[in-house]
């Protein structure tokens, strides 16, 4: 019987880990490389979301993502939507602001991409396949 509970309780643990998808690539460069060629915002933030490292390393990975998804959404948004959006990004920035450690510069990273993927999915343009 406690075999059982044990394994359950280890299965929940690493349930969300193994939910994580894979990053698709090996390296610095070519996590950069898939961002920017990922052909829209949705499928870039994918590849950012599955190849965070956890560190200051984010930052790069996750500013291209933002322009990419900016692009999708820039000329659509009222002031008051421009004005709710910027906000939201400062909310990213200072919830970490006073934390130490580079982990906290991935954390408001993934938050500004979050930010970003949101809008463009909510007042970006449908693509044509």
């Amino acid at each position: 019987m406690q075999y059982r509970v044990s394994w359950l309780i280890l299965a929940t643990l690493l349930a969300p880990v193994s939910a994580r998808a894979e990053c698709p690539v090996n390296g610095a460069e070519a996590t950069a490389d898939a961002i920017s060629a990922a052909p829209t915002c949705a499928a870039a933030a994918a590849v950012y979301g599955a190849c965070t490292w956890g560190s200051s390393m984010d930052v790069q990975f996750g500013q291209p993502v933002i322009e990419k998804c900016e692009a999708e959404f820039a000329g659509k948004l009222s002031k008051k939507d421009r004005s709710a959006y910027d906000r939201a990004q400062k909310r990213c920035t200072d919830k970490y602001a006073h934390k130490e450690g580079t982990l906290y510069l991935s954390f408001a990273m993934s938050c500004a991409v979050n930010v970003a993927k949101d809008y463009a999915k909510r007042f970006g343009k449908p693509k044509s396949d």
